[in-house]
């Protein structure tokens, strides 16, 4: 009986899986058509600001690839990027940038109007927080003629689940047989049946995996209780008996001397993890004792610098924006960032400084007007090539709303 309810519900859950749900490509073509329809909005509202007028024939010389992309054939962000690069960067920097690092992944396993809604949504949030306030946009509007599109676009996206079909009756022989055939065929080779491996993805595997061992200790706990249920009634039943007083010492006498034995044997089994418990402690107490000695080091050459500091006190920014750093844009990776800020206790003030590990120390002294003057002052100029960048002192910046305000610039030196 746990058998058949268990298969059944692996087959119940295996449908529900694999019906409904939009492909990885599908939601790429979707962000990639949004991102070609927010940038070229941007741009167009700057080269008609007295600012861009400028740049009015650059625009004109692009503005037919931006506008005439579709959803089916939406190119990829590497196209976009080489349209925009040495004339629109700045653009391409801020907001195409960030809106084709949209985490999208979770979106395989939603219903199309779920993927649709969030995939515009998150887009237009990376655009309100880069240009809202300078080329404010009609949010309802655009966003109710992306989501028709968008939707319409995914549920054609959607795997379709074959019917079966009935054809009418002919000759074995007769021509009209062999073409029916020969159609049936073809249809069969180029579907895609109800369980296909295609629909399957590591989200839908690992669920499966998680649900499949749950289940399997479920299974256990029950047959475990099932096991104490039948030795109770046992017991009871003994109990009943006309000499249960001399059974029931006999049962006890067996119950002890068999929890006796099992008593011994975690004893030792208890003995023996106390020992490696012990160990790990011991080392782990050498490695906290080791690592704060730098630490104490670093806290008397730098007095004026100490605070406490824990692992989720410490995140990474890109670059700043004018003046400040966007908290919408913080990042507890290293990839891809260039300034490590440090939270002090206080929760609203933090110090920050340059780090090369989530970018190539070229690039950042190449582009040092967008990612290292806002917020440094240079104490040298940068040479070629440039093997670092230290920061010889840290900036401050204090949290204001969703902004880290720069209150004082770090100094940093190339090497």
């Amino acid at each position: 009986m746990k058998i058949k309810l268990c298969f059944s519900f692996l087959c119940l859950l295996l449908t529900i899986l694999s019906f409904g749900q939009v492909t990885q490509e599908a939601i790429s073509k979707s962000r990639d058509y949004i991102n070609y329809k927010l940038t070229n909005y941007c741009i167009e509202k700057f080269v008609n600001s007295p600012d861009g007028q400028k740049n009015r024939i650059v625009y004109d010389s692009i503005k037919t690839h931006l506008t005439t992309k579709t959803l089916a054939d939406a190119s990829n962000y590497n196209t976009l990027s080489a349209q925009l690069s040495n004339r629109f960067d700045k653009v391409k920097i801020k907001l195409s940038e960030n809106i084709n690092k949209l985490d999208l992944g979770e979106l395989v396993n939603k219903s199309p109007e779920e993927s649709a809604s969030i995939i515009i949504s998150k887009s237009l949030d990376v655009y309100k927080n880069q240009y809202g306030t300078k080329f404010p946009i009609d949010d309802e509007a655009m966003k109710s003629n992306l989501e028709k599109e968008i939707l319409e676009f995914l549920k054609k996206a959607v795997p379709p689940v074959v019917a079966p079909s009935t054809t009418p009756n002919v000759s074995i022989d007769s021509p009209a047989n062999k073409t029916v055939d020969g159609i049936q065929n073809e249809m069969k080779s180029n579907e895609k049946g109800f369980f296909s491996f295609s629909h399957l993805n590591f989200w839908n595997l690992l669920t499966l995996f998680l649900i499949i061992g749950v289940l399997i200790f479920c299974l256990i706990q029950m047959s475990n209780i099932h096991d104490r249920i039948d030795r109770r009634k046992k017991i009871a039943d003994d109990d009943t008996t006309p000499n249960r007083f001399t059974q029931h010492d006999s049962y006890s006498k067996n119950v002890t001397k068999s929890d006796v034995e099992r008593f011994i044997q975690n004893s030792d089994k208890i003995s023996e993890l106390n020992d490696a418990i012990s160990k790990l402690q011991n080392r782990i107490s050498i490695l906290e004792y080791s690592s704060t000695i730098p630490s104490q080091v670093i806290q008397k050459q730098q007095p004026t610098e100490t605070y406490q500091t824990s692992a989720d006190e410490v995140f990474y920014m890109m670059k700043p924006v004018d003046d400040y750093f966007p908290n919408s844009n913080k990042s507890y990776q290293k990839n891809d960032t260039v300034y490590r800020f440090i939270v002090k206790s206080n929760k609203t003030e933090a110090l920050f400084e340059i780090h090369t590990g989530g970018a190539p120390v070229n690039d950042i002294a190449k582009r040092s007007e967008a990612y290292i003057k806002p917020a440094c002052e240079e104490e040298n100029m940068p040479g070629s090539p440039v093997n670092n960048i230290i920061t010889k002192r840290k900036g401050v910046a204090s949290l204001e709303g969703d902004k880290w305000i720069i209150k004082s610039k770090a100094i940093i030196r190339y090497e």
